[in-house]
């Protein structure tokens, strides 16, 4: 596809579905709240499978993700939606999204064979947007035999509609690595560093928001609260690590307020962090 303008995912179907997988080392359950210790996790690699039943009744979806997890280059996954048994959207067996760097980009003696931009990521995210369905039923297929892990493990799965506005982002979007890590000086002249880890913080700026676009998007934020997990593709389709960079799993900060600044017009800025 293209690259579009950014999405959202603020109400995630899957959290409200009743789960059943083919393989539980650790409960496919896990894929449904936020824990990084803790994410669905297969007894042994090869074909493992997440079947969901709608017990609210049916819901609509136009996106997919699937989060932090350790699937590898070689892998696939294939979603199949169904409404009343019959099914209406259905994938086909496709590649984990897999960016592998480019010739003329690709850097020999230094960058593996077949190495990718995912690598540069601790957390690995895989995407897939579709036209809007009704379902009440799905089925998640991961596939990976080569994984060297001796297991598969998905640490969420998002499925829902996406908000997308009708007019991007502002250019001054700003990306900040959050890290965990301080620098504490020795006796002996050193500088030590302390912790480690980093997190994503995402600022951006939507100044041409239609009073429409402003209420479904201020009452979707509004609903899910702070508490709730987001799915941000700030340049989905755009390929590379463009792309890859700028999609994961945030919570929005507190403080959300929207101008009416002009006839029909509305802005907003919004703060996210990787949780």
């Amino acid at each position: 596809m293209a690259e579009s303008n950014i999405r959202f995912i603020v109400v995630n179907e899957h959290d409200k579905a009743a789960l059943t997988a083919s393989s539980e080392a650790v409960p496919v359950a896990s894929t449904q709240k936020q824990s990084k210790a803790h994410a669905w996790r297969t007894q042994s690699v090869g074909v493992h499978s997440v079947t969901a039943q709608m017990g609210q009744g049916p819901a609509y979806a136009n996106g997919f993700c699937m989060a932090q997890h350790n699937l590898s280059k070689d892998s696939e996954y294939r979603l199949v939606l169904k409404l009343q048994g019959v099914t209406v959207y259905d994938s086909g067996l496709i590649p984990v999204q897999t960016f592998f760097i480019p010739a003329g980009t690709w850097r020999a003696g230094i960058d593996p064979w077949m190495a990718a931009d995912n690598d540069k990521l601790a957390e690995q995210c895989t995407s897939l947007w579709f036209d809007a369905v009704l379902f009440d039923s799905y089925e998640i297929t991961v596939s990976d035999s080569k994984n060297s892990a001796g297991w598969l493990q998905v640490g969420r799965f998002f499925l829902g509609v996406a908000i997308s506005p009708a007019v991007n982002m502002d250019y001054n979007a700003r990306m900040t690595h959050q890290e965990s890590g301080r620098h504490s000086p020795t006796d002996g002249g050193s500088l030590w560093t302390v912790g480690k880890g980093s997190r994503r913080q995402f600022d951006i700026d939507l100044n041409y928001l239609s009073m429409d676009e402003r209420l479904l998007l201020e009452g979707e934020l509004v609903a899910a609260g702070l508490a709730a997990d987001i799915f941000i593709s700030a340049y989905p389709g755009a390929g590379g690590l463009k792309e890859i960079q700028h999609q994961f799993i945030a919570k929005r900060q507190a403080g959300l307020s929207f101008t009416h600044n002009n006839f029909n017009n509305c802005t907003t800025k919004l703060q996210f962090f990787e949780v």
